[in-house]
């Protein structure tokens, strides 16, 4: 069977995040001694008040599809926190998406094309590589050293930009070191 390129594009140490969570739970459903730190699926039961405000939500109907951008009021408290903070957001300009990974992706699909590049820090989480290179962009890897405390060098960062360079993928705290910049750096 002939796959689509963007199949290619997102296959990779990415895609198989999943297989081994899947396998560490496994394991640890076997009784095995299992840390598991594959994906970001929380390790606890989602608490009763979340829980009953879900419930409760769904008695009232909420059971149709939401605005795609989010629902409006959740939106609305996003741009007035923004704005408190200096920035100028409205809500038509904010959007809610379904965790980091949902929301790399559709950034990616909105502003890279296939030859951009990104920066990107090493080590990475591994799903990050499948949700940027399915707009066809490239990875170029600039790496986190333990001694440095995982911070970013400048000069590395100088150093992997080119004329292709179209973005740089940054998060604090650093998944998967944890290390957080600080407003300085």
């Amino acid at each position: 069977m002939h796959y689509s390129d963007l199949t290619n594009r997102i296959a990779g140490e990415g895609a198989a995040a999943w297989d081994i969570h899947y396998h560490a739970m496994e394991r640890k459903a076997r009784g095995e001694d299992i840390i598991v730190l594959s994906i970001g699926d929380p390790d606890f039961v989602t608490p009763q008040p979340i829980i009953d405000s879900a419930v409760t939500s769904l008695q009232a109907g909420a059971t149709h599809y939401a605005d795609v951008q989010g629902k409006l009021r959740l939106r609305e408290l996003i741009a007035a926190h923004h704005r408190q903070r200096g920035g100028t957001a409205t809500p038509d300009n904010v959007a809610v998406l379904a965790g980091a990974q949902c929301g790399l992706y559709a950034v990616a699909q909105c502003l890279l094309d296939p030859g951009d590049e990104v920066i990107v820090f090493e080590p990475m989480y591994v799903t990050y590589e499948a949700a940027l290179q399915a707009a066809g962009a490239t990875l170029v890897r600039v790496p986190l050293r333990a001694e440095e405390d995982f911070l970013p060098r400048s000069a590395d960062i100088e150093a992997a930009i080119t004329p292709r360079t179209r973005a740089m993928l940054v998060n604090s705290p650093h998944n998967p070191t944890g290390q957080v910049l600080s407003r300085e750096h």
